[in-house]
């Protein structure tokens, strides 16, 4: 292998090398208005084994703390995301740390984005699996930790698709993962009817509406929230790269026209997980997110000069931004 080549490896493998982590952040109606404080997960020898990201919160009993995430296992080059439950304890000292790692959904594609619904006394999963064509739903059991599929929601390619009531009718909303048209489903995001009148769905095959935005933020990252009598979706900036930051936008719907109105933009303010923050969902008073960053010290200082001398310009540009 000559010099050029080696080098190459080198930079992509070890000096380019990013992970993923989730964090919580304390929860209430001004949270998304300021900067906020995240205290990120210890995984502890698991680092070394897995990433984590797409937090959704599953249950919380005092300090502990059960979340489905996106799954990413590092051992093996050919591995595809997978849906597990993370099993954390808040210690005393307010620190997050990660007692047990518990596999719960594994397909022959990449799963991600595992969006939870409570439902009639039941728990569903809406996992992102645009690599299979459609979006599924599963049917957790609480009592086995394991999910069983249970139907399809929609038959398209559909990414980090979110369910939402609270216009009426139960609406589905999503970015289309038809990597052939790109340039177009960065901008847009889509909206589907269900065909039954319930949150389960199934819903239409193709959209009612397509709501366009003037920057790279519609596709999601995670659960509307109610602010004030108000629903704000929450949806990623993915101006310049994937997962920069989160938007919140504050949504209304007429009956036949969505409008919709910037209320902050938050990008990472973390020494370690500093290039992007990518989820934000709740579980009352109780927020998870999760961020990247590079692993490469060197490469890290790099970018945090980087993108420390790009605040300014993003302020311009965005002016809900928040650091």
């Amino acid at each position: 292998m000559n010099f050029l080549k080696r080098y190459k490896n080198w930079k992509n493998e070890v000096f380019k090398r990013k992970a993923w982590n989730i964090g919580f952040v304390d929860f209430d109606e001004e949270t998304i208005f300021k900067s906020f404080k995240i205290s990120w997960l210890d995984t502890g020898d698991y680092a070394a084994k897995s990433w984590f990201a797409d937090p959704f919160i599953l249950s919380r009993d005092g300090d502990r703390v059960e979340v489905l995430v996106e799954e990413m296992p590092l051992d093996r080059p050919d591995a595809l995301g997978r849906i597990s439950k993370l099993e954390i304890k808040r210690d005393g000292n307010g620190v997050y740390r990660l007692q047990k790692v518990v596999p719960v959904i594994e397909e022959n594609f990449h799963l991600s984005f595992p969006a939870i619904y409570r439902l009639d006394g039941k728990i569903y999963i809406n996992p992102e699996a645009s690599q299979s064509g459609r979006s599924s739903l599963y049917l957790y059991d609480p009592a086995t930790g394991t999910a069983t599929r249970a139907g399809t929601l929609c038959e398209a390619p559909l990414a980090d698709p979110i369910l939402f009531d609270g216009f009426g009718e139960p609406l589905l909303f999503a970015t289309h993962a038809d990597k052939e048209h790109v340039p177009a489903y960065e901008k847009v995001l889509d909206v589907y009817r269900s065909t039954t009148g319930t949150l389960t769905g199934p819903y239409e095959n193709q959209p009612f509406a397509s709501i366009v935005f003037p920057d790279l933020s519609p596709r999601g990252a995670g659960y509307f929230l109610q602010l004030g009598g108000k629903a704000v979706r929450v949806a990623q900036d993915c101006n310049g790269k994937y997962g920069a930051g989160t938007v919140f936008y504050e949504m209304s719907f007429d009956g036949s026209k969505f409008a919709f109105r910037e209320l902050a933009r938050h990008f990472p303010n973390s020494p370690v997980w500093h290039c992007g923050l990518h989820t934000f969902n709740t579980y009352g008073d109780l927020a998870v997110v999760d961020g990247y960053g590079y692993l490469n010290p060197l490469k890290r200082i790099l970018f945090l000069i980087k993108t420390r001398l790009k605040r300014r310009a993003l302020r311009r540009k965005f002016p809900h931004a928040i650091f």
